[in-house]
């Protein structure tokens, strides 16, 4: 016979045969197969977080219980009433379906089951670095499985580390130059968290020196007027005689003064010059707010023999 849950019990007589004449009439009474019910029903966890399920209905007759885990080890665990609890976790990300399965030893056996699904979700805490924009960098998060309003950034620097809680933050190292370690703690709406860190390397220097002498004769020493610059974003320079005429103008840092009028004209003779230096370093103000650099160099023709 068929019961209302879908379980069979079944019982076979010798008079239920069609070859049988006379027949006898008997009466078979099934009975609703023992209660057995689990808590919770429907879970989801982290990798490696402890589950506790209960054998929260179960009828007077059990006796034993057998927990079948589902996992990839087919673990079953083995418990007597009373003990009615299980505590397990699963270390990795999945769908699991666990069974509990309870005996006793009363005829007849008509054991029934309960099943339950526990889910694993992962989160895996990643991103990239973007560093074209030194001594800012910025981060581009590439997390699976996090929501998207719990992530932690933490940037190490001196005399204090920075944070952020942005989904693609930047951070700009200004002129600490040096390796720093950025960490990023993603978290799940379940709570489940992953960490991760990377270094950076800021190269980023800001300085502006300008040369105070050169001899420009061709023997690829010291033949051209220097400014040596790093994180310079803007930049201009004039250098004028002594009678305060213009002998060159620039605006490039890597083009440097020969000793000619625009280093195509007329040559210049040996003596004192005086150059006006604007500029503005990369997440800087206009001269550093001090104005621009002024100053003289000596050119020494010194010839060539």
């Amino acid at each position: 016979d068929k019961m209302p849950d879908g379980n069979l019990c079944t019982r076979v007589f010798p008079d239920t045969s069609d070859q049988i004449l006379n027949k006898r009439k008997i009466i078979v009474i099934v009975h609703p197969r023992p209660e057995v019910g689990i808590t919770p029903k429907e879970s989801t966890i982290c990798p490696n977080e402890q589950i506790t399920f209960t054998a929260s209905t179960l009828d007077d007759r059990y006796s034993r219980l057998k927990w079948h885990m589902g996992d990839a080890n087919n673990n079953i665990l083995s418990r007597t009433v009373p003990d009615l609890t299980i505590t397990y976790s699963y270390p990795l990300p999945g769908t699991y379906s666990v069974v509990l399965a309870p005996e006793y030893d009363e005829l007849p056996r008509c054991w029934a089951r309960d099943t339950v699904t526990v889910t694993v979700a992962e989160v895996i805490a990643d991103f990239d670095i973007d560093s074209i924009l030194s001594p800012e960098f910025c981060f581009t998060n590439t997390s699976t499985g996090a929501d998207s309003t719990k992530y932690v950034w933490s940037f190490e620097d001196d005399p204090l580390d920075g944070s952020s809680n942005e989904i693609d933050p930047c951070y700009n190292w200004d002129d600490r130059i040096g390796q720093w370690e950025v960490c990023l703690i993603a978290e799940s709406t379940i709570g489940c968290k992953d960490t991760i860190c990377k270094p950076i390397n800021n190269r980023f220097a800001r300085k502006i020196i300008p040369y105070n002498v050169f001899t420009p004769n061709s023997d690829s020493q010291n033949d051209e007027f220097v400014i040596d610059g790093d994180g310079i974003e803007e930049y201009g320079i004039k250098i004028f005689n002594r009678w305060g005429e213009r002998v060159y103008e620039s605006t490039d840092i890597t083009q440097s003064w020969n000793g000619k009028v625009d280093n195509t004209g007329a040559t210049c003779p040996e003596g004192t010059y005086f150059y006006i230096i604007n500029y503005k370093f990369i997440f800087g103000e206009e001269n550093e707010g001090l104005g621009p650099i002024e100053g003289q160099v000596e050119l020494i023709r010194n010839e060539k023999k």
